[in-house]
């Protein structure tokens, strides 16, 4: 297994399957593991998902600050919903909504009632659950990943 990031934030690739770009890779954020190795995940999309959310200003919301993330409770439900917002859909098995200001990224899931797999870290089904991580600690781990990419492609 290899290792890609910071503590904070980083990816675990286990496997890779050379003729579809298919990975099997996990999300660790702030210790808690998110997807599996069960599902394969198309890691040119997962690039190009955080280079959209790091790179431009489709998902940047400036007043958004850690301090006050709770406070927007009802924006937060708005955006879980959003697809255009996840980054590449099997890497969770929940609903997933990704933003960011100038300094922080934050991550936003909410559980399905029902979840294909369960994960003990996680809180119960349907309510959310957010992450922030420092938005260089991420540009870092893509930065990773995009080198790795580049050196088994």
């Amino acid at each position: 297994m290899k290792e890609l990031g910071k503590k904070e934030f980083f990816f675990s690739i286990e496997k890779y399957e050379p003729k579809n770009d298919l990975f099997l890779l996990v999300v660790n954020i702030n210790g808690t593991s998110f997807s599996n190795y069960e599902t394969p995940i198309n890691l040119t999309v997962l690039i190009n998902d955080l280079n959209l959310l790091l790179y431009t200003n489709q998902r940047e919301i400036d007043y958004l600050q850690v301090d006050n993330v709770n406070e927007n409770i009802e924006l937060i439900k708005k955006l879980i919903n959003l697809e255009y917002l996840e980054l590449e859909n099997n890497i969770y098995d929940f609903q997933n909504s990704t933003v960011r200001n100038v300094h922080e990224v934050f991550f936003f899931f909410k559980v399905p009632n029902h979840p294909f797999y369960g994960s003990p870290s996680l809180i119960k089904a349907g309510e959310g659950y957010v992450e922030t991580i420092p938005i260089q600690t991420v540009k870092f781990a893509l930065n990773e990943l995009i080198k790795y990419q580049n050196s088994i492609l």
